[in-house]
């Protein structure tokens, strides 16, 4: 996983600050999204939706735009380091957001939110998420 996310930090996305992020879900949620790909599939959305709503947040500058994204590549990784079981999501995240002009020219925003806070924001939300979606 290291690997591949070095490759696609330096030669898949643009120079911008990323970050590397590995999520948990709850030991009994586990067995759910190891068994079923449309569970798993809906907690790594909402996995990136959480993402997204922080970084949206945590950019002031991007407040004024009427839509915008992050970049971001997600994996669901269905094993732990042991081969055991654990189900858990790999993520590069780009550090802000991008938003399109009147003209359709792309910008950037860079977060300002300290990291650590910004995660504890997102750890926080998504256990919140993934128990009531469960």
């Amino acid at each position: 996983m290291v690997e591949t996310a070095a490759r696609l930090a330096d030669h898949g996305f643009p120079r911008l600050p990323v970050a590397q992020c590995v999520r948990s879900v709850p030991k009994r949620q586990r067995s759910y999204l190891h068994h079923d790909p449309t569970i798993a599939t809906l907690a790594l959305r909402i996995f990136l939706s959480v993402v997204e709503q922080a970084l949206r947040r945590s950019c002031p500058a991007a407040a004024a735009a009427a839509v915008s994204r992050i970049g971001a590549v997600a994996f669901i990784h269905r094993f732990g380091a042991l081969r055991n079981p654990h189900a858990h999501f790999h993520g590069l995240v780009i550090e802000g957001v991008f938003t399109a002009d009147a003209s359709g020219a792309a910008g950037f925003h860079e977060s300002r939110t300290p990291e650590q806070k910004l995660l504890d924001e997102v750890q926080a939300r998504l256990r919140r998420r993934l128990c009531w979606a469960h």
